[in-house]
């Protein structure tokens, strides 16, 4: 299906903020872009027409997508648009922060009468686009409606969770928990490696191996947490606790740094010792949910 050609503005052309024109542009799009600092503006004119006044890029189109560095960036870039300039426009907001940032942003958007959506992108820069790559959204229902087409160019598996702004920035969070557990594992058993003479590369050419059970075990914690039932024949957390006192003695005793895997050990301790330890992995929900578990 070919999708008509709409006018498109990106407020920021840093790495990411270039990589959204960019995907936009492939898709057929006429892009405007501005940026604060003149050397990441001028080396956009390859992919989009660069504006040095932010009040001209808002003007070009009737969908904005900003990618600045944070939430309060983005307002004081935006002081500098007259309210009525924001007749009939959509924004995304794609910046870094959180659900009461995303509230905040709303209301100041209710106040200029914008359509507002805010976002958040689950990927890096050179992934930006791709068929597998994923983007958050939540806010305005009927304007993302408008818009859908436009922004299937960010990435193939976009996500609008509804009109809850704040979903989006919810979502990120627990993406980013994820990237940055899974990272710091990763770069764990590097050291593993090293430490054991062996060539790390080892074990990165196994990773593909591991994705089908990592998804595999996402769909049985989907499960159990949505029935609050952690009662199965796989492995108890008494089990998992076991192993991770194994990783935690070889981690002391090569030298590396146990932070790490005290962290494991101290979480999954209290899990057993509140009682859960007959019980699946998943069940240690109810220490990370702190009071609330």
């Amino acid at each position: 299906m070919t999708v008509p050609s709409h006018n498109v503005t990106v407020l920021g052309l840093g790495r990411m903020g270039s990589a959204l024109a960019k995907s936009f542009s492939r898709a057929g799009h006429k892009v405007t872009g501005w940026n604060r600092s003149a050397g990441p503006r001028d080396a956009a004119a390859g992919f989009c027409t660069p504006v040095q006044d932010i009040a001209d890029a808002v003007a070009a189109s009737d969908l904005i997508v900003t990618c600045l560095a944070d939430y309060d960036s983005t307002m004081e870039a935006l002081s500098g648009v007259s309210v009525d300039q924001w007749t009939g426009r959509t924004m995304v907001q794609l910046a870094s922060g959180g659900p009461d940032d995303a509230h905040a942003m709303k209301a100041w958007a209710d106040e200029r009468a914008i359509a507002y959506i805010d976002g958040a992108i689950a990927t890096f820069p050179d992934r930006m686009g791709n068929a597998d790559t994923c983007i958050f959204m939540s806010g305005d229902s009927a304007a993302h409606g408008r818009h859908e087409a436009t922004l299937a160019a960010m990435g193939g598996r976009n996500f609008f969770t509804g009109d809850d702004v704040a979903a989006a920035a919810s979502l990120d969070l627990a993406w980013l928990s994820l990237l940055y557990g899974v990272t710091l594992g990763m770069l764990s058993a590097a050291a593993f490696c090293e430490a054991g003479g062996v060539s790390p590369k080892h074990f990165f050419n196994t990773m593909p191996s591991f994705m089908p059970e990592i998804a595999h075990a996402a769909k049985e914690y989907d499960g159990m947490i949505a029935r609050d039932s952690y009662e199965g024949d796989q492995a108890m957390i008494s089990v998992h606790l076991a192993a991770m006192e194994h990783i935690g003695g070889a981690a002391a005793s090569s030298g590396m740094d146990t932070r790490f895997t005290d962290m494991l050990l101290g979480m999954f301790k209290e899990a057993v010792d509140r009682g859960l330890g007959e019980l699946e992995i998943a069940a240690s929900i109810k220490v990370l949910r702190g009071k609330a578990g």
